[in-house]
Formats: C-alpha cells, structure tokens, sequence
C-alpha cells in the first residue's frame, strides 16, 4: 500500500515540476515580447527625436 501511494505522490510531484517549469516559460515568453516591444518603442522614439531635432 505505501508503494503505491509513494507512485501517487512522486506523479503528484511531477505534475507539479511541469506546470512550473510552464508557467516560468510562459512568463520569460510574455516578458522576451515586452522587452522586444520596448526596444522598438525606444528606436521609434529615436527616429522621431533625430527627425524633429
């Protein structure tokens, strides 16, 4: 009986491990996108400051 609750318990754990290793994915995903956007606010802004400077 304790075996197969140790089987149980070690699935548990497992499951666990992976949906936090995908919820940490999903966040440097969302954060990789806002760092990208911020690049291409700050170019932007670039240009438009060498264009009216």
């Amino acid at each position: 009986m304790a075996e197969n609750f140790d089987a149980k318990a070690a699935v548990a754990n497992a499951k666990g491990s992976a949906l936090k290793a995908n919820a940490n994915m999903a966040k440097a995903r969302a954060s990789a996108k806002a760092n990208m956007a911020q690049q291409k606010a700050n170019v932007m802004l670039g240009e438009i400051k060498k264009a009216t400077g």
